[in-house]
């Protein structure tokens, strides 16, 4: 079928023009022209010597193959001749020009017929194989056969720590503020300097606090006031 496509030189591309060979219908006969490098058609060979066996004289049985070929209009030797269409599988007349063309070129039917027979057309083959069986990470599995699916682990998680407590707020009340308070009771807190025995100079200062008063001193920490 190559034989049969037009002339085509393609587009040009690096190294550029180089000089090949195509198979030309119009003269029946290979010809040389420039080929720009890139794309273009299957006919186009690098030789001579590669056209002519492919598309002039293929050896065997390949001459039935070729297309119908007349030869050049400047041939004026008419001569009846047959060809083989193996797309029909039969033989069929056509008028030679007397030069040129290709070697699907017999003298007489039965010589077209008896070289050709049972020649037809080339398909892609097919398999009828069986095909092989699925792998087994594809296979449909029964569910006797179903992985048991484990339980994702969850990441811990931290729960908040609860809010420390506090008890609630008292409403705000004003501190009463006694002087030279003597009567040490609990719920008092009182400050100043120790005077005498058992004599505050000071201040005392009333609060929420249920533990024993506190007597703060000059230069010492606090600590509890005894009776």
């Amino acid at each position: 079928a190559s034989c049969s496509l037009p002339q085509d030189q393609g587009s040009v591309c690096h190294p550029g023009y180089k000089l090949v060979w195509f198979y030309d219908t119009a003269e029946g006969r290979c010809s040389q022209f420039w080929y720009g490098g890139c794309e273009g058609n299957d006919n186009r060979f690098a030789t001579k010597e590669q056209c002519e066996t492919i598309c002039v004289e293929p050896p065997a049985r390949g001459r039935c193959y070729l297309p119908k070929m007349e030869g050049p209009i400047r041939c004026t030797q008419l001569s009846a001749r047959y060809w083989y269409d193996y797309t029909t599988r039969q033989c069929g007349a056509f008028w030679w020009r007397g030069c040129l063309g290709n070697a699907n070129n017999f003298e007489s039917w039965e010589e077209c017929q008896t070289f050709c027979s049972g020649i037809g057309p080339i398909y892609a083959p097919t398999t009828t194989q069986a095909l092989p069986p699925m792998p087994m990470q594809f296979e449909a599995l029964t569910p006797a056969h179903r992985p048991q699916l484990q339980p994702q682990l969850q990441p811990d998680r931290h729960e908040p720590e609860p809010e420390q407590q506090y008890p609630p707020r008292q409403p705000y009340q004003p501190r009463q503020l006694f002087q030279n308070f003597l009567s040490f009771s609990p719920g008092y807190i009182v400050a100043g300097k120790v005077t005498s025995m058992g004599s505050l100079q000071g201040y005392g200062v009333k609060t929420w606090s249920r533990s024993l008063p506190l007597v703060t001193i000059t230069k010492r920490q606090s600590c509890p006031l005894w009776k």
